[in-house]
């Protein structure tokens, strides 16, 4: 990524607020227009409940901490997957924006929007 890119990331995207109450068709919808690229939740091994809180689907045997977080522009996408699992007990996936093919794991989503 480049320095420019790396800059323009931490000035265009606001804060984006994860909290255990948000719905996960809320998050996902917010996820997209925040960073154009797609979010997927999932809940054991199938895609979650568009109408399921975060918290409702956590991880029984990992909940994780319940901490809230502020995802940016300039994470990688294994940052985002990270967060998600060790606050929340979520699995989660980061897509490109047509949710035709899963991201590159050492990519910022700032690079992924822009792909």
């Amino acid at each position: 990524m480049g320095i420019l890119n790396r800059i323009k990331d931490s000035f265009n995207a606001a804060d984006f607020d994860v909290k255990g109450q948000t719905k996960v068709k809320t998050l996902k919808k917010h996820f997209t227009e925040e960073f154009g690229c797609t979010l997927r939740v999932y809940y054991g091994k199938r895609f979650a409940n568009d109408d399921y809180t975060l918290a409702k689907i956590r991880n029984d045997d990992n909940p994780g901490s319940s901490e809230e977080f502020k995802v940016r522009a300039t994470w990688t996408v294994n940052e985002v997957e990270q967060k998600f699992m060790d606050s929340f007990g979520v699995k989660v996936q980061v897509a490109n924006g047509t949710d035709t093919e899963l991201a590159p794991n050492s990519s910022s989503l700032g690079d992924v929007s822009r792909q």
